[in-house]
């Protein structure tokens, strides 16, 4: 199992429907992807477990192209219980693990 801990900034996908992210950073990101190999789900997707402050939910992170990292979506539900909004940072711990 992987388990990290860093503050990420949130922001808004401006897509059809505003979906809220943070990107893991690119130190961890290469951590899972040595961590976790072999096929993904739809989209590259891993599975994890997050938390912030005191919510705790599963997941999955998604890879990001361009910056080689992964990108976390951010529940409605997990923002109002953190007051957590676009350009907030957010303290977040992440577990992955191969078969999660």
């Amino acid at each position: 199992m992987l388990d990290f801990t860093f503050d990420a900034e949130l922001w808004i996908y401006q897509g059809r429907a505003r979906i809220y992210f943070v990107t893991v950073p690119a130190d961890i990101a290469q951590h899972i992807k040595s961590f976790i190999a072999g096929p993904r789900r739809g989209w590259g997707a891993i599975k994890v477990s997050v938390k912030i402050g005191q919510s705790r939910w599963r997941t999955s992170i998604f890879p990001m192209g361009e910056e080689q990292s992964y990108i976390l979506p951010i529940k409605a539900e997990i923002r109002k219980a953190q007051g957590l909004d676009e350009g907030d940072t957010a303290r977040i711990t992440l577990s992955a693990e191969p078969d999660l």
